[in-house]
């Protein structure tokens, strides 16, 4: 459990540097507005965070499959929901500064995605007996 956890941090934080990269690509090289930006970095860094835990947090959970992805597309956007409502509210409300909101943001939000995508998308499921496997 602590390794999965472990690697999956590590495989977060490079989905940050995927992120921050092709945010700051499509801003500043393709000159698109910010938050557009922002949505291409997201979307990018999540398919690559798809495959790399599928890979390498979670392997032995067997082959990819779009439900499998879906599952955890929903985590991720539910995180990214998490992260606005929950940095709005520490900042906005409580008035803590911005940046110690930031950390605490960050730290509930890994806590939600792992723990979803660790007992919900890469659950290990039964395999299902097709009748062709009997024969």
């Amino acid at each position: 459990f602590n390794k999965k956890l472990f690697k999956f941090g590590l495989v977060g934080c490079t989905g940050l540097a995927i992120d921050f990269f092709i945010t700051w690509a499509f801003s500043y090289i393709f000159n698109l507005n910010f938050i557009v930006s922002s949505g291409f970095g997201f979307v990018i860094a999540t398919i690559s965070n798809y495959n790399l835990n599928r890979r390498w947090t979670f392997r032995g959970i067997g082959q990819t499959n779009k439900s499998r992805f879906r599952a955890f597309f929903a985590v991720s956007l539910t995180g990214l929901i998490l992260s606005s409502v929950l940095l709005n509210h520490l900042t906005k409300t409580l008035k803590i500064e911005e940046y110690l909101s930031k950390v605490l943001t960050v730290m509930v939000v890994f806590i939600w995605n792992f723990g979803a995508n660790n007992f919900v998308t890469f659950k290990n499921r039964p395999k299902v007996i097709h009748p062709s496997d009997i024969v």
